[in-house]
């Protein structure tokens, strides 16, 4: 396997003390480079999680508006398994925690159990009526 992948340093995505944004074109070229670090970061997890038996994943980038970070979010899922699941999202806060980090990156990372009503056997969209 390649090198595990990180992101960079609390700060690094960001110029000067303030968060990850895109106000400025290098605070913008800045944000990409955080979303694709986040993008790759994830793709290895998935990587990582195939050998687990979860060998599906779908991975979305939602670069949002210039005043936040954007975020990038990852589903890993077993097809023999469709009601266990992982998910993940990487992204960051303009909240200043009370540390020294500037960044403040965020990662949460969750398993869970999805009821058998949310798994849909056909992917187009069923519309029932409303009565009243």
């Amino acid at each position: 396997m390649e090198k595990i992948k990180s992101l960079a340093p609390d700060g690094s995505y960001s110029s000067g003390d303030q968060s990850i944004n895109g106000y400025s074109q290098t605070d913008q070229e800045l944000k990409e480079q955080f979303l694709r670090d986040a993008r790759a970061l994830l793709k290895q997890a998935g990587q990582f999680l195939a050998q687990a038996g979860w060998t599906e994943y779908d991975i979305r980038v939602n670069p949002a508006g210039m005043a936040v970070s954007g975020d990038v979010h990852a589903d890993f899922w077993n097809p023999a398994d469709l009601l266990n699941t992982v998910y993940c999202t990487i992204g960051a806060s303009a909240v200043s925690f009370g540390d020294a980090r500037t960044g403040s990156l965020l990662w949460l990372a969750r398993k869970s159990a999805r009821p058998e009503t949310m798994v849909v056997a056909h992917p187009q969209n069923q519309h029932t009526a409303i009565p009243g």
